[in-house]
């Protein structure tokens, strides 16, 4: 019974992934065949065809590559994905070292005013008394509001919260991090750097336009790193992850 049952079988039968690629390698032979016919004949109107038989000669070998991890025919994965991973795992690095230089700036400048915080402030709190007043007096001036009056120490320790929390929470790629630092440099910018209250001809507006340049800069380079975070699709870095996990 056992041999009856045996000899039923059909013996040229085979699995559907070693037909699939039996079948493009056939197909990708054919091609092959006719793009070099086509360079033999080139001509001016033969260029575009024996670029389309390129790109589908590559799409099936690609395609038979696939295959043939998944029938076992092939030790590992290929150079290709080897080459990419590579590059995504160096520049991911490089994206890190560049979060923390840039936060950098933010985290000493924080740590600095910190040590020199004391009971009133520090020499932070000193130096922005007399611009939040004349600050206040243009704000009165031109728009005919009243800025709240607030304790100069609790604005200091503000500051330093913001680019304390802000700068660590860039570091790792957050964009609260990113927009904490934003509400700084949007608040500081127009207090500190007051260049407006001199004349072109005073030193003090040279130095104090640099730093407001310097200043515009970094809000320039939040609004692209929130710019970019946002516009990346989360269903594609969802699904990157789950590859890299069945990898």
């Amino acid at each position: 019974m056992k041999r009856e049952a045996k000899s039923t079988l059909p013996r040229n039968e085979k699995k559907p992934i070693e037909e699939d690629v039996e079948s493009k390698s056939r197909v990708t032979a054919s091609l092959e065949r006719k793009s070099l016919e086509v360079d033999e004949t080139a001509g001016g109107s033969c260029s575009y065809a024996s670029a389309n038989h390129s790109f589908v000669l590559f799409i099936l070998r690609k395609d038979r590559c696939g295959l043939d991890r998944e029938s076992g025919d092939s030790g590992g994965p290929s150079f290709f994905d080897s080459a990419v991973g590579s590059v995504r795992t160096t520049m991911a690095f490089v994206s890190f070292v560049g979060r923390v230089l840039f936060a950098s700036i933010f985290l000493l400048s924080a740590w600095q005013e910190f040590n020199e915080y004391g009971v009133d402030g520090g020499p932070a709190a000193r130096s922005l008394r007399p611009k939040l007043e004349v600050f206040s007096k243009h704000v009165l001036t031109n728009v005919g509001a009243q800025v709240p009056e607030i304790e100069i120490k609790h604005l200091v320790a503000a500051a330093i919260a913001l680019k304390g929390v802000g700068g660590l929470l860039f570091i790792f790629g957050s964009s609260l991090g990113a927009y904490l630092l934003l509400l700084h440099q949007a608040v500081a910018t127009a207090i500190l750097y007051d260049f407006y209250n001199y004349d072109v001809d005073k030193k003090e507006f040279a130095q104090l336009f640099i730093k407001f340049t310097q200043s515009l800069a970094l809000v320039g380079a939040l609004l692209f790193f929130i710019g970019m975070k946002n516009s990346m699709p989360r269903r594609q870095i969802k699904k990157k992850a789950s590859k890299v996990k069945a990898v």
